[in-house]
């Protein structure tokens, strides 16, 4: 997961929002230190107005979650703090995918009537097919749809 800031130097909430977010980048980074699960990034638009442009910022600062070095459509939009900021980042991190164990039948699925559901079944935990069903339910994971998977 990555949180991207895109700023420009002379926007004063771009300026104010800085060291709000290095302060939640410091503290997030300390709780989840591989790289490889969480990163933070600035963008200055000005410098790189066509990289602004091509993930749909029209305004500074726009904060965007990127999946796999792609941009989502989820902005943030919360409250500017610390605290908001690492709630954010933190529902990013979370598990998008439900997991349960085999053998569960369609009315042990825990899915609600007219629920958006993508239910997957899996002979492993080692799966490939898991793998790429657990990218997609991260992609995926503001769509308003539970990803179940059974193993």
């Amino acid at each position: 997961l990555s949180f991207v800031s895109f700023h420009v130097d002379w926007c004063p909430h771009s300026q104010s929002l800085k060291p709000i977010i290095d302060r939640a980048a410091e503290e997030l980074e300390t709780e989840y230190p591989d790289p490889n699960q969480l990163t933070f990034a600035r963008v200055d638009g000005d410098a790189e107005p066509e990289l602004a442009k091509r993930h749909g910022v029209m305004k500074y600062p726009t904060m965007k979650i990127f999946r796999y070095g792609a941009s989502v459509r989820l902005e943030y939009r919360g409250q500017r703090s610390v605290d908001a900021i690492k709630e954010f980042v933190r529902a990013q991190l979370s598990d998008s995918l439900t997991r349960l164990a085999a053998p569960v039948s369609d009315s042990q699925v825990p899915v609600e009537p007219r629920q958006k559901a993508m239910i997957g079944r899996f002979r492993s935990n080692d799966s490939a097919g898991l793998d790429t069903f657990l990218r997609v339910a991260e992609l995926l994971r503001d769509e308003e749809c539970v990803f179940l998977a059974i193993v």
